[in-house]
């Protein structure tokens, strides 16, 4: 795995492979209801990222000490393919028919949404 991301007492955190680095965004989360995290790297032709970007519900946020503000800066793990995704829930006690994981490929980039 590339990186980890997860929401962990009211934040989003990124993690990553070999637990090299680990970023915690600023913003709080933490009011009840649907946590929605949409993370979307926008590529070029050959599949280079040229933007990544998160947002929680409609807000977009930053992992400080992350820099992503250009295509130069971005890690090299945020560059496609991935070989594999996995998701784990923990913390839920009944199914919660909202909850869903999606990820979109197309010609301009990949789209993650976890609810």
């Amino acid at each position: 795995m590339a990186f980890r991301i997860g929401f962990d007492q009211g934040r989003w955190k990124l993690r990553e492979k070999g637990m090299i680095n680990t970023y915690t965004c600023t913003n709080q989360f933490s009011q009840t209801g649907t946590k929605n995290l949409r993370m979307r790297i926008k590529v070029n032709a050959d599949g280079d990222p040229l933007e990544v970007t998160f947002a929680d519900n409609g807000q977009r946020f930053d992992f400080p000490g992350l820099n992503l503000s250009s295509a130069a800066t971005i890690p090299a793990y945020f560059t496609p393919p991935f070989a594999d995704l996995k998701v784990t829930r923990r913390g839920y006690f009944t199914d919660d028919p909202k909850d869903s994981t999606s990820l979109t490929f197309s010609q301009g980039g990949i789209r993650l949404i976890i609810r």
